[in-house]
């Protein structure tokens, strides 16, 4: 699996370069955009259903007392993103 996510994020950041480019070009052309984008969108979600197998792989070894402090770090993260938010909105 660790080859697998490993050539995800790798086409995942081939697709990235690809969008740029196309956001860069001389001359804007539709089609290489949109192709662009759809081929970003379908890396990353690549790229995320892979994430997602590795994460329930990951917790199914977890003991009751693991998955209970990997809910709570999961909360401090999130506490700690909404903090950020808050920050860069202005809010």
């Amino acid at each position: 699996k660790k080859d697998a996510l490993k050539d995800r994020v790798v086409a995942v950041g081939d697709a990235r370069a690809t969008l740029r480019d196309a956001i860069h070009s001389a001359t804007f052309d539709t089609a290489a955009l949109d192709a662009a984008v759809d081929a970003l969108a379908a890396a990353e979600g690549d790229l995320a259903r892979q994430r997602a197998a590795i994460y329930q792989d990951f917790r199914s070894v977890l003991t009751a007392a693991q998955l209970e402090e990997l809910e709570q770090l999961k909360a401090q993260r999130e506490t700690r993103r909404e903090s950020r938010r808050e920050r860069f909105s202005g809010g």
